[in-house]
């Protein structure tokens, strides 16, 4: 495809396939080596068919867990982030004024506000100024951001990553988290799982002795789903640190958000179940299965301030409980 587009756009849009396309490349190479040197180093040559229950039992586990990360991993890849709606598109009317006038002018940036209430676009930039795209022509809905990667506005936008080929936005920021733990799990379930049944069973090991490729596949296995662990799993322990305070990581960097009115607001609910549900959805059991279950349209977000009075009540009530055994008893220290 990149063949027949202009010449202007033939670099940068090739440069980003490839890269696009050997990230995914790269991980499903790793995955597969880290899959068959398992099945080849540690089922066949330390558990073997001599020990059926352990091989059939850490066969169905590790395999489990595989199945679920490509299940995530492709999830994230192929959702694609939801149509800005034309509301925020400019109208051509609009659009000639902006480019005739200039975008720096104040009688501009009072049109543009009055475009933005009459969208229903709350949100300000932090100099107090419209978000608007001069690419797509839009004014940007809530936590919507331009990714030049793709080209195009991105809802929710969290960042491009060129491993999935796609950016984390609204639609698959659950995808991508299960793809994190999902593959921090597998390599640390080889790991324990290998590590305990050759410690248990005090066997295993010895078989690979003579079998000098086996023991360097094993060796190597062990070291890259070592680091995959930490690496992986540095990064879920992160995404999920934003995803209870209802953060991306473009906001982690500002913190609050800016209202027309000049408030400031913050999309940290002020507890953790409500963030999370806000992003993965209401019913728990779903958080674990990578199936679509994010609410919302991507477009507008719940604020501190919209809970209801109940809500903030209880969350105020919680902070006032007693600390203590002692104290909710009522009892009073020696004076």
């Amino acid at each position: 495809m990149c063949c027949v587009s202009s010449t202007s756009t033939l670099p940068k849009h090739c440069m980003d396939f490839w890269e696009n396309f050997w990230g995914g490349v790269s991980l499903l190479i790793a995955g597969l080596f880290i899959l068959c040197s398992f099945v080849y180093s540690v089922l066949l040559n330390i558990v073997t068919e001599d020990d059926p229950a352990s091989f059939i039992l850490l066969a169905t586990m590790v395999f489990s867990e595989f199945a679920l990360l490509m299940w995530s991993y492709g999830a994230t890849h192929f959702t694609r982030p939801p149509d800005i709606p034309a509301k925020y598109h400019f109208t051509s009317e609009e659009w000639s004024f902006l480019e005739e006038h200039g975008f720096q002018t104040e009688a501009v940036r009072e049109r543009l506000s009055a475009m933005a209430v009459q969208r229903g676009v709350r949100t300000r930039s932090y100099s107090g100024h419209v978000n608007y795209c001069y690419q797509c022509r839009l004014i940007k809905p809530e936590r919507t951001h331009h990714c030049s990667m793709c080209r195009r506005c991105i809802a929710r936008m969290d960042h491009h990553c060129p491993y999935f080929g796609n950016c984390i936005h609204f639609s698959n920021f659950k995808f991508f988290v299960l793809t994190l733990f999902h593959a921090s799990l597998a390599c640390l379930l080889i790991v324990l799982s290998t590590v305990v049944y050759v410690v248990v069973h005090g066997r295993g090991l010895h078989r690979m002795y003579d079998n000098i490729p086996a023991m360097v596949v094993f060796g190597f296995m062990m070291g890259v789903c070592i680091i995959i662990v930490f690496t992986i799993g540095g990064f879920f322990c992160v995404s999920m640190k934003q995803a209870i305070h209802n953060m991306t990581t473009l906001e982690s960097i500002g913190g609050t958000v800016l209202f027309a009115d000049g408030t400031k607001e913050t999309y940290d609910l002020g507890s953790y179940m409500m963030n999370l549900r806000q992003l993965f959805g209401p019913v728990m059991i779903a958080w674990f299965v990578p199936i679509y279950s994010t609410p919302g349209d991507g477009m507008t977000f719940l604020v501190r301030s919209e809970l209801p009075k109940e809500d903030k009540q209880r969350k105020q009530e919680r902070k006032l409980k007693p600390t203590n055994f002692l104290e909710s008893r009522g009892a009073v220290g020696p004076s």
